[in-house]
């Protein structure tokens, strides 16, 4: 079962931030959802959802970013990348869009593993979040992602 595209889109309404920067936090989440060393079908088609809705990155843009993210060989490599990609987001609302990305993305197989919680703490660390501002991105995303009655 996946998340439907229409409570995916709910995630990035109004994103506002420029296509070099919608690019950044797609690779972002692609590095979060490739920390347990695999891409499920789920997690790709979400990747897919957010990036025809931001623009900025075509099919086979977004196929390089997953596979860049997957073929890092090791944490300290994701988390290398992870840095250099964070610290080049230009606003607060760049690396807003790019925590909840990650966040939504890796939610997306209804899964969740070990390795992805501490790949989130190690996103919210490069992002700069402090842990009022990363809980109420991911309430908004749980919110965004929570059919209405």
């Amino acid at each position: 079962m996946s998340i439907p595209a229409e409570l995916l889109r709910r995630v990035v309404t109004n994103a506002g931030v420029s296509p070099e920067d919608v690019r950044r936090a797609l690779a972002i989440a692609c590095l979060a959802v490739a920390a347990d060393g695999k891409l499920a079908d789920e997690e790709l088609a979400a990747l897919r959802v957010f990036s025809a809705e931001l623009g900025g990155v075509g099919a086979a843009g977004l196929e390089g970013l997953v596979q860049s993210g997957l073929n890092l060989p090791s944490r300290d490599d994701r988390l290398e990348q992870l840095r250099a990609t964070a610290d080049s987001l230009s606003t607060d609302a760049a690396r807003h869009l790019a925590y909840k990305l990650s966040v939504a993305t890796a939610l997306a197989d209804l899964a969740s593993t070990d390795e992805e919680f501490e790949f989130d703490l190690d996103v919210q660390e490069a992002l700069q979040l402090s842990p009022d501002i990363a809980d109420r991105l991911a309430g908004e995303v749980h919110e965004a992602l929570t059919p209405e009655a």
